[in-house]
């Protein structure tokens, strides 16, 4: 489960990036719902005191117990 949720993580981290990679018959038609996700996505931070919900959700799982900062994915990776 940790695992899945890291990977999903990474895919979402690096995916403006992936773009780059992808056939664009298959980046048009999910480019407006990435991009909205994509934008949306430093609003949730104000939010969750200044943390993704990704790393919230990993941290309660029990995956990031040594780390130290509020950035714990960018740390612990």
């Amino acid at each position: 489960m940790i695992t899945f949720v890291n990977l999903i993580h990474f895919i979402f981290l690096f995916s403006p990036i992936l773009v780059f990679f992808l056939p664009m018959y298959i980046v048009k038609p999910l480019f407006k719902w990435a991009f909205l996700l994509l934008i949306l996505t430093p609003i949730h931070w104000v939010f969750f005191d200044n943390q993704c919900v990704f790393t919230i959700f990993t941290k309660q799982i029990g995956n990031m117990k040594n780390v130290e900062t509020d950035s714990g994915f960018s740390e612990k990776y």
